[in-house]
C-alpha cells in the first residue's frame, strides 16, 4: 500500500470523492457502501455515466476530430444562415420594387397597382411598406364608377372588352381597369351593338338603318349592310353560324348572312307602333322575340326561332296581356316569360306547352333563371310595394309553383325593375325604383350589400368572373365592383384590441390592447411610432381635444397622461379598481372612472379636485357635455347621476327603473348620450328603454320600449338613432320619437358599438365579427357596406375626422382601418403582362 494515502476512512473517501471523474457517485455514503461491497467481494451499484459524460469523455480523448467536426457544423450553420438572408434581401428587394410601382402607379392605372400591392402585402404581411402602398392604393378606388352616358341597348360586354355608344361616338373598355382604350366613329347615332364572345368583333346599328361589322383589332368596318332607311331596334348576331337577326322601328324581323353572302330573309312583321325585344339562349341556338306597347296594342305570344336557319319553332301564346321580359335556361329546354297579366310562365321548348305558371302581386318586368333551374322574378305590385314591399320573387316551380321559396324585401317597398343571378347562382342582384341595387345571398335570401344609385336601373349584367356587376339604366351605364379589398392592418400587439380612436387631426390612430400596452400609429404609412406601458390590461386611450396629450388606464388601477411624443407626464392614481373609463373635460382636465364606483375629476398638473361618490357599483359608461361643462355617469346600481367640476355632489340622480318589475339581471345602462341642444340627457337601458332627463328641471320621459337597446346617437340632422343591443339591428326614428322606427337588421349577433360620423354614415361593431356601414340618404338611412376580414368579434370602432376613414378593433389582436369611398375593389391580382412585368424587374415564371 502507498505510504502516501491518508489511513482514515473519512479521508480516503474525500480523495476518492475529489477524484471521481465520471461522477459516479452523489454523496459520500454511496462511496463508502461501495468500497465495503469490494472488501466482501460483492458487486458494486456505481451509476453509469450518462451521454452528456460520455460524449465530453469521448472529445476529450479525441480532441483533433471534436475540433474538425464542430468547424464542419459552423460553416454549415454560417452557409445556411448567408443562404436565408440573401433569400430574405432578395424577397425585400421584390417587395420594395413592388411597393415603388403600386404607388407610382395608383392614379392612372388602379387596377394593375392593386394587383401588385396585393401581391406584395402577401409577401410580407408585416412590412411597413406594403401597409402603405396598400392603403394608398385603396383609396384610389370607387364601389361603383360610371363608364359613359351609353344606353343599355348601345352597350354589350364579353370577358375582357366591353363597347358602347355615345351618339355616334363607339367607345372600347379594357373591362380590367374599364379604362376606354379607344374609339371609333360610327357616322350615324349608334342604336344597337353586340360584341363576338372573344371580344374581336362589333355589330353596330344606327338610326339611318345601317348596319356595319367592325374588326377592333384593326379598328376598321369589314363589312356595311343597309335592310332598310327605318333605323334599327333589334340588332342580335349567332357568330358560330355567322347568321345575324336584325329589326327596325317599322316593324320588320330580317335575318342574314354576317359575310352578305346571302339575301336577307324577313322572318316576321310586328306591328310598327310596338317595340321589339329578344332573348339569345347561352348556346346562342335559340332566339326569342315578343313586341310590348304602353297602350296594349301589342300581342302576348313569345315567338322562339332557331338562330342557324331562321326557322321560326314556337309561337308560345298563353299571357292575357303583353309580356315585358323573356329568359332561356342555361340547357335551352326551357323559357320563362314575364307578362303585364301579373303572371310569370315557365315553357317548355320541346314541345311548346306551359310547365308552369307563377302568380305575382302586379306585372312581371323581369325573370332569370338561375344555374340550378331556379327562377327568379322582378314585379310591380303597384300601391301594394309600399306596404309590403314584397317585388322580387325566387321560385321552386317544379317543386312548387303555387308559392316562391324565397321573397326579398326590397328597402323602400318600390317597384323592382331587374333581377340576376351571377353565373354559379350563388347570389342574386335586383334594382328597384328606388334607385337601389342591392346583392342578395339566393340560399337564404340574406341581403349582402347595397349600391345607391343617382337614377333607377332597368338592366343588370353579370361578369363571367362574378367581379363586377355592370347596371345599366336608359342612359348611363355603371361598373360595381363586387369583391372586397383587405382592409389595411394595424399588426403589433400581443392580445385582444380594447379600443381604437384617431387623434383630432387625423394623422394618427390610437388603440389599447389587454396585452398591457396602448399603441399611437401612424395613419398614413400604418407603422407605429410608439408603444404606451401598462401593467395589466389598458381598456382607456383618448385624445384630448387638441391632440397634444394622450390618457390611457387599465386594470392596473392606474390613469396616465402621455405627451404627443409617448413621453409619460402624469399618473393619476392608484384607482381602488381597473380604470374603466376615462374622458377629457377639454386641454386642461380628465375625469377617470373605476369598476370600483370612483368617479374623479384631474387637472393635468396631476392634481385631484374632484373625488365625486355615490356610485355603488361599477361604473359603466361615462360622457361629457357640450363644452366640458356637464359630466354624465352611469352605473350597475341602476343610477344615471349628472355632474358639474365646481361642485362635490351630482346636480341630479336618475333611479329611473322599475324595480318590481325589472329583473334582477337588468342592471345595467348600455349607453349616454346628450341631446343635439345639450339640454338634455338619453339612456339606452337594458330594461328595453330609452330615457330623457332634462338637465334644467330635471324632468324624466320614456321614449322608447324596444329592446334591450345598447346604444343611442343622433345624426347630423339631429334625428336619433339606436341599437338593439342583441339583435344585430339599428333602429332610426326618421320623424321623432313619437312616431314608429325603422329597424335595419345588419348584424347576426349583438351589436357592441355604435358610432356616428358628421358625414352622415353610421359604424356598428359587432360580435359576429363584421363591422356595417350605413349612410344617411335625405331622410333615410341606406346600407353602404360591410367591413369583413377580422377573425374575431369586434369590440369597438371609429371615424376619422373627414369621415374619410373607419378604425375597429377586434379580439384578434389587430385593428384595420378601411376606406369609407370606396367601399369595395373588384380588381383581383392577376398575371402580369410583359411590360408589367418588365417593369417590376421581373424575369421568367408568371407572376400573380
Amino acid at each position: 500500500i502507498n505510504p502516501k494515502l491518508p489511513r482514515e476512512l473519512n479521508a480516503v473517501l474525500a480523495v476518492a470523492l475529489d477524484s471521481d471523474p465520471r461522477r459516479r457517485y452523489a454523496s459520500a455514503e454511496l462511496l463508502a457502501d461501495d468500497l465495503r461491497r469490494i472488501r466482501q467481494h460483492k458487486p458494486i451499484l456505481a451509476s453509469p455515466p450518462g451521454r452528456p459524460r460520455r460524449a465530453l469523455r469521448w472529445v476529450q480523448r479525441n480532441p483533433r476530430i471534436s475540433t474538425v467536426l464542430v468547424g464542419l457544423v459552423a460553416l454549415l450553420t454560417l452557409v445556411g444562415n448567408l443562404y436565408l438572408k440573401a433569400e430574405q434581401r432578395g424577397v425585400e428587394r421584390l417587395v420594395e420594387s413592388m411597393t415603388r410601382v403600386a404607388i407610382e402607379n395608383a392614379p392612372a392605372r388602379p387596377g394593375f397597382a392593386y394587383a401588385v400591392a396585393s401581391e406584395a402585402h402577401r409577401l410580407a404581411p408585416h412590412a411597413q411598406a406594403t401597409n402603405d402602398a396598400l392603403l394608398r392604393v385603396l383609396l384610389e378606388f370607387r364601389d361603383h364608377r360610371a363608364i359613359g352616358k351609353m344606353p343599355k341597348e348601345a352597350f354589350d360586354w364579353e370577358g375582357a372588352v366591353a363597347a358602347g355608344a355615345e351618339g355616334t361616338q363607339l367607345r372600347v373598355f379594357d373591362t380590367d381597369s374599364w379604362e376606354l382604350a379607344f374609339s371609333l366613329e360610327a357616322g350615324a347615332p349608334v342604336a344597337r351593338l353586340d360584341l363576338s364572345p372573344d371580344g374581336t368583333r362589333l355589330l353596330v346599328g344606327d338610326d339611318a338603318g345601317r348596319i356595319t361589322l367592325w374588326d377592333l383589332g384593326s379598328r376598321r368596318s369589314v363589312s356595311e349592310y343597309t335592310p332598310s332607311d327605318a333605323p334599327i331596334t333589334l340588332l342580335v348576331a349567332h357568330w358560330a353560324t355567322g347568321r345575324a337577326f336584325s329589326g327596325d322601328s317599322d316593324g320588320r324581323l330580317y335575318l342574314w348572312s354576317l359575310q352578305g353572302s346571302e339575301a336577307p330573309v324577313l322572318l316576321h312583321e310586328y306591328p310598327a307602333t310596338v317595340s321589339v325585344h329578344s332573348a339569345l339562349s347561352n348556346d346562342g341556338t335559340r332566339l326569342a322575340t315578343f313586341s310590348w306597347h304602353a297602350d296594349e296594342s301589342a300581342d302576348a305570344v313569345a315567338h322562339v326561332w332557331d338562330t342557324s336557319n331562321g326557322h321560326l319553332l314556337h309561337s308560345l301564346a298563353g299571357h292575357a296581356a303583353p309580356l315585358r321580359s323573356a329568359d332561356f335556361s342555361d340547357d335551352t329546354a326551357r323559357l320563362a316569360t314575364g307578362s303585364e297579366d301579373g303572371s310569370a310562365r315557365v315553357w317548355d321548348l320541346e314541345r311548346g306547352e306551359t310547365l308552369a305558371s307563377l302568380g305575382h302581386p302586379g306585372q312581371v318586368l323581369d325573370v332569370d333563371f338561375g344555374a340550378d333551374g331556379q327562377l327568379a322574378t322582378a314585379c310591380d305590385p303597384g300601391d301594394l310595394a309600399v306596404e309590403s314591399g314584397q317585388s322580387a320573387f325566387v321560385w321552386d316551380w317544379q317543386a312548387d309553383p303555387r308559392k316562391p321559396r324565397l321573397t326579398l324585401s326590397q328597402s323602400g317597398g318600390r317597384s323592382t325593375y331587374a333581377i340576376a343571378f351571377d353565373p354559379d347562382g350563388d347570389r342574386l342582384a335586383t334594382a328597384n325604383l328606388n334607385s337601389n341595387v342591392t346583392l342578395w345571398d339566393a340560399a337564404s335570401g340574406e341581403q349582402l350589400d347595397h349600391c345607391q344609385l343617382g337614377h333607377f336601373a332597368t338592366d343588370l349584367r353579370w361578369g363571367a368572373d362574378e367581379r363586377e356587376l355592370v347596371i345599366s339604366s336608359s342612359y348611363q351605364q355603371l361598373v360595381w365592383s363586387l369583391q372586397r379589398r383587405p382592409p389595411c392592418p394595424l399588426v403589433g400587439h400581443d392580445g385582444t384590441v380594447l379600443s381604437a380612436r384617431f387623434s383630432p387631426d387625423g394623422s394618427r390612430a390610437l388603440t389599447a390592447s389587454a396585452d398591457g400596452t396602448a399603441k399611437v400609429w401612424d395613419v398614413a404609412r400604418t407603422r407605429c411610432l410608439f408603444t404606451l406601458p401598462h401593467g395589466a390590461p389598458v381598456r382607456v386611450a383618448e385624445y384630448s381635444p387638441d391632440g397634444r396629450a394622450v390618457l390611457t388606464g387599465g386594470d392596473d388601477g392606474q390613469a396616465r397622461i402621455w405627451s404627443q411624443e409617448g413621453q409619460q407626464m402624469l399618473r393619476l392614481g392608484p384607482h381602488a379598481g381597473g380604470v374603466t373609463h376615462g374622458r377629457f373635460l377639454d386641454a386642461g382636465h380628465v375625469v377617470t372612472a373605476s369598476d370600483m364606483g370612483e368617479l374623479r375629476l384631474w387637472d393635468l398638473n396631476g392634481t385631484l379636485l374632484r373625488d365625486w361618490t355615490g356610485h355603488t357599483g361599477p361604473i359603466q359608461q361615462i360622457r361629457v357635455g357640450p363644452q366640458g361643462r356637464r359630466v354624465a355617469s352611469a352605473g350597475s346600481d341602476r343610477s344615471v347621476r349628472l355632474w358639474s367640476p365646481e361642485q362635490p355632489t351630482p346636480i341630479f340622480v336618475s333611479e329611473t327603473w322599475d324595480r318590481e318589475k325589472a329583473h334582477r339581471s337588468e342592471t345595467r345602462v348600455f349607453d349616454l348620450a346628450f341631446g343635439p341642444d345639450g339640454q338634455s340627457l338619453f339612456s339606452a337601458n337594458q330594461d328595453a328603454t330609452i330615457r330623457r332627463m332634462g338637465l334644467v328641471q330635471g324632468e324624466i320621459e320614456t321614449l322608447v320600449r324596444e329592446g334591450p337597446l345598447g346604444g343611442v346617437a343622433w345624426l347630423p340632422d339631429g334625428r336619433p338613432i339606436a341599437s338593439e343591443k342583441w339583435r344585430g339591428a339599428v333602429m332610426h326614428w326618421p320623424d321623432g320619437w313619437n312616431r314608429p322606427a325603422i329597424i335595419h337588421r345588419v348584424h347576426t349577433s349583438s351589436i357592441r358599438h355604435l358610432a356616428v360620423a358628421s358625414q352622415g354614415f353610421v359604424l356598428t361593431c359587432s360580435s359576429d365579427g363584421t363591422g356595417f356601414l350605413l349612410r344617411l340618404e335625405g331622410q333615410q338611412l341606406v346600407p353602404h357596406m360591410r367591413l369583413t376580414g377580422h377573425d374575431g368579434q369586434l369590440t369597438q370602432g371609429a371615424f376619422s375626422p373627414d369621415g374619410q376613414l373607419v378604425i375597429t378593433a377586434s379580439l384578434d389582436g389587430t385593428a384595420r382601418l378601411w376606406p369609407v369611398h370606396p367601399a369595395q375593389s373588384g380588381l383581383t391580382p392577376r398575371a402580369l403582362a410583359p411590360d408589367e412585368r418588365a417593369l417590376l424587374g421581373l424575369d421568367g415564371g408568371a407572376t400573380r
